[in-house]
């Protein structure tokens, strides 16, 4: 536990409610409530000291929601001495800080510590970077980050969410980046070694950060228990991680709609017809008249049940929970982090492409998209 610099006077000028705390006995002293509770909670220990919020996704979480609603709130946010910055932005229209994990791959600390260094010089107390691979770099990356802000205080953020939906989630999200592997090859690999699978198994994932940055600095959230719950992703976040109520805030909506099965699966015939031609397909579908087609799925739709109660699965499940289920944050299930359901799946047999008329209609669209690639 990093404490050079602690100041108690600053903490307890700063933070009332440890104050009054102190002066009735509850806790013996300003240091003890900052190692025990208070870096957890977020607090600073000192005046230079800037509090860094990581938000980490993973994938499929609502970041793309999530991120633009902070990006939209920027100068309100910054009034209130909390930092979006543009620093590590990509060009693409996204919110998020997607170049900050290739960075932290490809750079060396010294020109990392100097980017960092607008940051550490502006005066913001909070600064907030989100970016969803993060929860890919390795161990030696992550020590990177820690390195940088060992003198600060460090809040990661990361949302959990059903299986049963990121893996549908996680198929359609690798088709559109070129994948020609159908659903159900997909469920067979992940759930024939779930222990393996990040989407089944987030503990590895969890217990990285836990070891670079301390297992008190560490938050999960349920994805499914704010939805459940009928809560905003972001006024959560604002009101549990930020301690802060912004009133009039934008509906941003969802950014990134998840396609349907019969768009799933024409981006997959697509990408093993040309590869890549899928995700393209699947950012301009408005372009395309796909009625056709479809009419013809439509026959070969069939339903693939996943059960989220399977003893094999929930143990893991239960097994992730014991460890770092006291780090999650309202809104809770006891002894779980979300209530197990049994999830229903459309998925599209491919021996619609037994039928002539379906093959001209996808040989035709795959033309279409041809000449959208080599017009941009």
């Amino acid at each position: 536990m990093v404490t050079t610099g602690f100041d108690a006077k600053w903490y307890l000028d700063t933070y009332p409610d440890i104050a009054a705390a102190l002066r009735d006995g509850v806790i013996a002293s300003a240091l003890e409530h900052y190692v025990r509770t208070g870096r957890r909670e977020g607090r600073r220990p000192h005046a230079r000291a800037k509090r860094y919020v990581l938000h980490v996704g993973p994938h499929k979480t609502g970041s793309s929601s999530l991120q633009a609603a902070l990006h939209s709130v920027r100068n309100r946010l910054e009034r209130g001495g909390v930092v979006y910055p543009d620093m590590w932005t990509s060009t693409e229209g996204r919110k998020g800080h997607d170049l900050l994990p290739n960075a932290l791959r490809t750079q060396e600390l010294d020109q990392l510590a100097e980017d960092l260094s607008v940051l550490r010089n502006s005066s913001a107390h909070t600064i907030i970077l989100s970016a969803e691979d993060l929860v890919e770099l390795d161990d030696i990356q992550l020590y990177k980050l820690g390195s940088l802000l060992s003198d600060d205080v460090v809040t990661v953020v990361f949302y959990i969410r059903r299986w049963s939906e990121t893996l549908v989630s996680g198929w359609k999200e690798n088709v559109l980046h070129g994948a020609t592997y159908s659903l159900p090859k997909f469920l067979i690999d992940h759930l024939g070694r779930p222990e393996l699978s990040h989407h089944i198994n987030p503990g590895p994932r969890i217990q990285k950060f836990c070891d670079t940055f301390g297992r008190s600095c560490v938050k999960i959230i349920s994805y499914n228990n704010i939805a459940e719950a009928e809560e905003d992703i972001f006024t959560h976040f604002l009101s549990s991680i930020l301690n802060m109520r912004l009133n009039g805030l934008p509906d941003v909506g969802r950014v990134h709609l998840s396609p349907d099965a019969h768009e799933s699966e024409l981006a997959r015939v697509l990408n093993v017809s040309q590869s890549l031609s899928g995700g393209l397909y699947l950012l301009n579908k408005k372009c395309f008249d796909t009625v056709a087609l479809f009419d013809d799925m439509r026959a070969y739709e069939t339903r693939i049940e996943l059960d989220e109660a399977d003893k094999g699965l929930s143990s893991i499940e239960a097994d992730v929970h014991a460890r770092f289920g006291d780090l999650l944050i309202s809104p809770l299930h006891s002894g779980r982090f979300f209530t197990p359901k049994n999830h229903s799946v459309t998925y599209i047999d491919p021996n619609y492409l037994l039928n002539k008329s379906s093959r001209l209609l996808v040989e035709d669209l795959a033309r279409q998209v041809q000449r959208l690639q080599a017009a941009t």
